[in-house]
């Protein structure tokens, strides 16, 4: 159902008198810069219009959304009743099937596409034909320019690549064993992490966030070493945006946390977690993870970001990504305790208010 906001008042159809699959409310945080209680300028969302994703086969469930790019492009995954899964991309209501035993991990405004797929035997590209890039491996982030990450391997092993208008550059070790590529950022700077980087004096597993562009690196120090005398701690590199602030988790002294890096400045959001975990970031950076929303240190529980009359429909909610225009996109699991059936959907949360 929509509600009109404005009027009140349900409207039942789609034009065309289909059935919409959308919802709308008015609900949460609508306190924020109205009652002072956070810094002018703050943006805080009070709806959400929700839009399933459909499945190639029809209906909604069977899908996995991967990420969400700024013009609201999805690239994800969606399974036959056959058992095989695709790599499919989302504008809206149309989906799009990309290539079979295929998953898809990234997508830019454009629409351009990239993840794995066993047609090549590794990484690549859809920007309306489908392109092998790299040599083996698996594409996991575009940029609005075109600019690609990929995992992959070379004779020494497991390494990142950035992939850039046909060229191929192999970022290495980083000074570690091995790297690991997680995010690309629109210029073109590279976050994710270091196996076994060396410390001086320091022992067990050292992995080490990185920023990277052009060739120069920025290692992130954790926080600390999870109490652990003697060993470095770790911290992983998940997200960066625009404006150079990266995300990831880091070892502290009371454990494993979210961490926010801005300007040489590492930050403990105080969220436990485990190392790696996912963790993203806008441009207005508010952060999301799995479980949760944070902007300016509010803390908002994922599912508590649906509408109530969804809310109640779901065993579960997980965030998946938040692009620059505040959408959020997630899966999210039924189950039905009367038949124990279960159906997986992936749902898109576009915001229809805001206050400043």
């Amino acid at each position: 159902m929509i509600w009109n906001i404005k009027k009140g008042l349900p409207s039942f159809l789609l034009p065309n008198n289909e059935p919409t699959k959308k919802r709308t409310v008015i609900f949460g945080y609508i306190l924020g810069t109205i009652l002072g209680l956070a810094p002018a300028h703050t943006v805080f969302a009070i709806g959400y219009t929700v839009t399933l994703l459909p499945s190639l086969e029809g209906g909604y469930s069977g899908v996995s959304a991967t990420a969400i790019s700024d013009s609201g492009y999805v690239s994800g995954t969606s399974g036959l009743t056959s058992g095989v899964r695709h790599a499919v991309r989302w504008k809206g209501n149309v989906i799009t099937d990309i290539d079979s035993y295929a998953i898809a991990y990234g997508v830019n405004s454009a629409g351009d596409t990239v993840g794995s797929t066993m047609s090549f035997g590794g990484a690549f590209l859809y920007d309306g034909n489908l392109t092998s890039i790299g040599s083996g491996g698996s594409a996991k982030d575009i940029n609005d320019a075109g600019q690609i990450i990929i995992n992959g391997t070379n004779s020494s092993g497991n390494t990142a690549y950035f992939y850039d208008n046909g060229v191929l550059t192999d970022l290495g070790g980083l000074g570690g064993q091995y790297s690991t590529a997680d995010a690309i950022n629109n210029a073109g700077q590279v976050v994710g992490y270091i196996y076994n980087y060396p410390v001086s004096g320091q022992v067990g597993i050292r992995h080490r966030a990185f920023i990277w562009k052009n060739g120069e690196i920025t290692v992130l120090e954790p926080i600390g070493a999870n109490g652990n005398n003697g060993f470095s701690g770790m911290t992983y590199a998940k997200d960066i945006n625009d404006a150079g602030q990266v995300v990831g988790t880091t070892s502290t002294d009371a454990g494993t946390h979210y961490f926010l890096w801005d300007n040489g400045n590492m930050i403990d959001l105080g969220i436990a977690t485990i190392q790696g975990n996912p963790i993203h970031i806008n441009n207005s950076g508010i952060i999301v993870t799995r479980s949760v929303l944070y902007n300016n240190g509010v803390i908002t529980d994922a599912k508590d970001l649906l509408p109530p009359d969804i809310r109640s429909e779901y065993f579960g909610f997980s965030i998946v990504d938040i692009n620059n225009a505040g959408q959020i996109v997630g899966n999210g699991l039924k189950f039905d305790l009367t038949t124990y059936e279960t159906e997986y959907n992936s749902l898109v949360l576009t915001p229809i208010a805001a206050c400043y």
